[in-house]
């Protein structure tokens, strides 16, 4: 009878007493499944807040800020502890970050999204299996200050970096902006023979402006305060 009751007693235990499963999370795009938050939000706010959000949002004390800001300082922060604090900071940071109310967590973290449907440069809908040299496309942003958007186009070497356009001017407006914008399935204006090969284009916020005059400007991953997700296209001609 007791081992029947306890059997009863732990199958009605509530789910939320359960450490999330933060593997099976994707904290690159807000907004997350109420079972995510705990994963994702203080690290996501961690790595994107301005001093001033710490301080006023947050109410972090300000030195206790600053330590945040230096902490994450050219590092790609995939969870709390990545930030070199003492537990008593990184205690005090988590705290902060569950008082949030939706709103002011929304105001904070930056956002980039695409749209799938892909288009040439003259506005004509492309089938992905077979996509021209230059490529639109659109999407929305919300960038918080101190944040770089790029437009960026993966193939087989590296992650590319691509030239500034209305991405990036949308990005430094206020609130959600929507955009179109170009990028190359292949070398920045130089047109590579019709192989059939593959790329992946995505959206990214940075924290760092890129020379993408450059025509070698690869993406560094430390850099990313928030993603979109990707579209696959095939180049044909």
């Amino acid at each position: 009878m007791t081992m029947t009751l306890m059997a009863l007693l732990l199958a009605a235990a509530p789910a939320a007493a359960a450490t999330p499963d933060c593997k099976s999370c994707d904290c690159e795009h807000w907004l997350w499944a109420d079972r995510c938050k705990p994963c994702c939000e203080p690290v996501k706010i961690a790595t994107v807040a301005t001093r001033e959000q710490f301080v006023d949002v947050l109410r972090l004390d300000a030195a206790l800020a600053e330590r945040v800001i230096e902490a994450r300082k050219g590092k790609r922060i995939e969870k709390l502890t990545d930030l070199t604090l003492s537990r008593t900071d990184l205690d005090a940071l988590e705290k902060k970050v569950s008082n949030l109310s939706p709103g002011q967590t929304k105001a904070i973290l930056p956002s980039v999204e695409l749209a799938s449907e892909v288009a040439d440069e003259n506005d004509n809908p492309v089938n992905p299996d077979s996509a021209p040299f230059i490529v639109r496309v659109k999407g929305s942003v919300h960038a918080t200050a101190g944040l770089y958007a790029y437009l960026v186009v993966r193939d087989r070497s590296a992650e590319w970096v691509e030239p500034s356009g209305e991405l990036a001017v949308a990005a430094a407006k206020s609130g959600v902006q929507e955009f179109k914008d170009n990028c190359y399935l292949g070398q920045q204006r130089i047109l590579p023979p019709s192989t059939g090969t593959g790329y992946v284009v995505f959206a990214v916020l940075v924290d760092r402006q890129y020379n993408t005059e450059k025509p070698d400007e690869h993406l560094d991953p430390a850099t990313v305060r928030a993603r979109s997700q990707e579209i696959r296209l095939r180049r044909t001609h």
